[in-house]
């Protein structure tokens, strides 16, 4: 993910190697993340497992019903009512993770959605509070390229009612984030998990569900579609600059800047730009100035961007990348929408209509 927070005193490096911008982000007030840890009995542990499955199927289906199956008490908006809430600085996103290492010991803690990265990654005390065994060396993909990270594997780990068995994660020293945004980051919430459902995300409510890949998108009839491009388990939109080039974008949930997207110059090329500012981005190999201002316009499939607020970036990093493209796209353009990341399904879909908040 890339992750930002103040210029000059927020994180200096991520530890996905993602960029972190910028120095115009405001950030809210959140509630201090409280954890719990609690032993789970040897003698009826296969059973609470059966248990949080059956209880995570049932969530699931309730959701799906309500969200997806038309039964929301006739108003557009009442959808809300019925997907779990999140909170968010600047644009990341925090889910609650259970984990559950290999003595049954579980813990739940705050993960950063960052579908910007192929795999999980968790802080190295987690790892140390569950008696997390290591497992191999392992690369994991990023925007900047690949880094080399150690691996742990969880025996069961659940977000959003979905759960996954002995499910192999990075493991990192994350207390950058913990620093940056006062509050535990615990881990990063990857594709590798996300890439088997579809990722609603109603933003405007701060509301957020995951769903199976066969679920029924009712409520996205009317809405526009982007097509995505799979790429080492990563999710990519076609993106129509204003000079007529079209570059691949990585769309990003942690992303975290107030610009709808970031472009490599050495991939967009020339053409018209309107600069406002200056930021910052920082990775594990360094920092760099960008640009940040406007474009005349940036068409992604359906939707017309018209001006976009861009940072342009002379960064060199993708033409390193085992990975072909020129950017990336995060929350902020649609921040006033409802979306469904589809990656089973290869689609990007975006209400129409902006959504009004739940408290109106």
């Amino acid at each position: 993910m890339w992750s930002g927070y103040d210029l000059k005193t927020g994180p200096a490096a991520s530890s996905t190697a993602h960029p972190c911008s910028s120095s115009i982000q405001q950030y809210e007030c959140v509630r201090d993340c409280k954890r719990q840890v609690q032993p789970v009995p040897e003698c009826g542990a296969l059973w609470g497992k059966n248990l949080r499955l059956t209880l995570s199927r049932v969530a699931v289906l309730f959701l799906t019903v309500n969200l997806f199956g038309g039964i929301s008490g006739g108003h557009p908006n009442h959808h809300a009512e019925f997907l779990p809430s999140f909170e968010h600085i600047g644009m990341n996103i925090f889910v609650p993770v259970t984990i559950t290492g290999p003595k049954g010991r579980s813990e739940t803690v705050d993960f950063i959605l960052d579908s910007g990265s192929n795999s999980t990654t968790i802080d190295s005390s987690v790892m140390l509070e569950l008696a997390l065994i290591p497992y191999r060396i392992s690369r994991n993909l990023t925007a900047s390229g690949t880094a080399i990270r150690n691996t742990t594997q969880i025996s069961h780990f659940c977000s959003l009612s979905q759960c996954a068995e002995n499910l192999e994660v990075l493991v990192d020293d994350l207390s950058l984030y913990t620093n940056g945004y006062g509050r535990r980051v615990a881990g990063l919430l990857a594709m590798d998990f996300l890439k088997e459902y579809i990722l609603v995300i109603d933003f405007p409510n701060s509301k957020i569900g995951l769903f199976p890949a066969d679920t029924e998108l009712k409520y996205f009839a009317k809405s526009k579609m982007v097509s995505m491009i799979s790429d080492k388990n990563l999710a990519l939109v076609e993106a129509v600059l204003p000079n007529g080039k079209i570059i691949r974008l990585i769309f990003d949930t942690g992303y975290d800047s107030l610009a709808d997207a970031l472009l490599y110059e050495c991939a967009s090329g020339e053409m018209s730009f309107v600069q406002t500012g200056n930021s910052e981005i920082k990775d594990q190999n360094g920092s760099y100035a960008t640009r940040f201002g406007t474009i005349q316009s940036l068409k992604i499939g359906e939707i017309l961007l018209a001006p976009a607020s861009v940072q342009l970036s002379k960064q060199v990093s993708a033409e390193s990348s085992t990975l072909e493209y020129g950017g990336m796209i995060g929350i902020f353009p649609f921040r006033d929408r409802m979306i469904a990341l589809d990656y089973p399904n290869l689609k990007l879909l975006v209400s129409i209509q902006s959504q009004p908040s739940s408290k109106e």
